[in-house]
């Protein structure tokens, strides 16, 4: 992930935008090489696992990239997270270094210095402004270095590190967290070239490409889609990361009709609350490129209201609606501009093949209900399996757009090493292979 990066390191674009803060290609390698040396100092080596309970904040995203340099798993949680769910995933993954909020140091610090897990707080107004900064530490405390805790803003006065771990990409890179559809919430394990041959797929999703673009990254980074597409996909093609906390329609607004936004990601609710918004016709919205939605049932008309909006405000945008897992990374197909049928989730990515079959394998002709999804061997290099996943009971047959091969495999996931949770699944390592 980090060294996908290294290519835009002298770059002046753009490539986080956050509240009024801008940060350039340039300063964003900076910093995350200042947060390399600050968390080797708090004794971060590669292979390690390190809990991250983040929002969508600069130093997250420095953090992010400093920890994947260094080789260290990340282990990426909600950053809503209670306290005592935040230290049983770090206990439960034998993470080194906790990262979470500053707002919990006055109220848990002491349940984080009695876990014995190093914490390193981040505040999250931090880049905001001074005055909001020294008011959150004010309000929730700041740690002192004492005890196991530490300020993640010290790494400001860290010098930069320019080395960087030449761990194979096919090594596990990430732990996501996913309740799925068998009910049972599940550790995922994926690796660095899962992520990037993702994202190098992602560009032909835009009817110009994502080179130049501001994508809105509102989904938090423990969501696959929201890391994938909102955070590494625009940083990876040299494109600009617009990272939200929480959704603010009034903030998001003022972004598309700035032309500081061109490409949304969300779910429908979303954009129900944008075109519910009085103003939301009334700015320039023809710097929208692509909408995409996904992650709940979409309803036909809200596809519908908003394509015709775009059409009118002479905006080449349309709503896309797609479909992912995070075994397969998140997004896994989709509709784009070029291939579009109303109803459906559009079609593979390349390199992706989908058959719908019974629990008996046979395949399914459209129109039936399935109780299983398939990818193919292209996609996926399957571990010895315990029982098969049943990933697509939410689709029907008619919704997905079945391939002429079918040569393909049941996807299946096996248990993690006995150190680790009983009921966390080992995904593929190599989920792709880059090419």
């Amino acid at each position: 992930m980090y060294r996908s990066l290294l290519r835009h390191a002298s770059s002046e674009a753009i490539a986080i935008r956050f509240e009024n803060k801008e940060v350039t290609y340039k300063e964003l390698l900076a910093n995350i090489r200042k947060m390399v040396s600050f968390c080797r100092r708090l004794g971060v080596r590669e292979g390690d696992v390190v809990t991250l309970s983040l929002p969508n904040v600069p130093t997250g995203i420095y953090a992010l990239y400093a920890l994947n340099a260094i080789g260290a798993v990340l282990n990426i949680i909600h950053p809503l997270s209670p306290v005592q769910e935040i230290l049983r995933t770090a206990r439960e993954t034998d993470s080194k270094l906790i990262v979470a909020l500053s707002t919990l140091v006055n109220s848990h610090g002491d349940a984080f210095a009695q876990s014995g897990i190093p914490t390193a707080f981040a505040n999250p107004m931090a880049d905001v402004s001074f005055l909001m900064k020294t008011l959150c530490y004010v309000k929730y405390g700041k740690a002192k270095g004492k005890d196991g805790l530490y300020d993640l803003e010290d790494y400001r006065r860290e010098k930069e590190d320019h080395t960087y771990s030449e761990r194979k990409q096919s090594e596990t890179c990430l732990y996501l967290h996913s309740g799925g559809t068998t009910g049972a919430s599940k550790i995922i394990e994926l690796s660095a070239d899962a992520l990037n041959n993702l994202v190098a797929r992602s560009d032909g999703l835009l009817p110009y490409g994502i080179a130049g673009k501001s994508i809105l990254a509102v989904l938090p980074a423990f969501h696959g889609f929201g890391l994938g597409m909102g955070i590494h996909a625009p940083l990876y093609w040299g494109a600009t990361s617009a990272l939200m906390t929480k959704f603010d329609v009034a903030k998001t607004l003022k972004w598309i009709h700035s032309g500081k936004v061109n490409v949304i990601l969300g779910v429908p609710l979303l954009y129900q609350k944008l075109m519910k918004h009085p103003a939301f016709e009334e700015g320039d919205l023809s710097h929208i490129e692509c909408a995409f939605v996904g992650g709940d049932n979409v309803p036909p008309s809200l596809i519908e209201n908003f394509n015709a909006l775009m059409e009118w405000a002479g905006s080449v945008g349309r709503m896309l609606e797609g479909y992912g897992l995070t075994e397969t990374v998140t997004v896994c197909a989709v509709n784009t501009h070029k291939a579009f049928r109303m109803g459906s989730v559009g079609k593979p990515l390349e390199g992706i093949e989908i058959t719908v079959r019974d629990e008996a394998q046979n395949l399914l002709p459209a129109g039936f209900t399935p109780s299983a999804v398939q990818a193919s061997r292209r996609v996926l290099r399957m571990p010895v399996a315990s029982s098969p996943m049943n990933i697509g009971t939410s689709l029907t047959a008619s919704r997905v757009m079945i391939p002429s091969s079918l040569e393909s495999a049941l996807l299946r996931t096996s248990p993690l090493p006995a150190s680790s949770s009983s009921n966390a699944v080992r995904a593929p390592r190599n989920v792709y292979a880059v090419g």
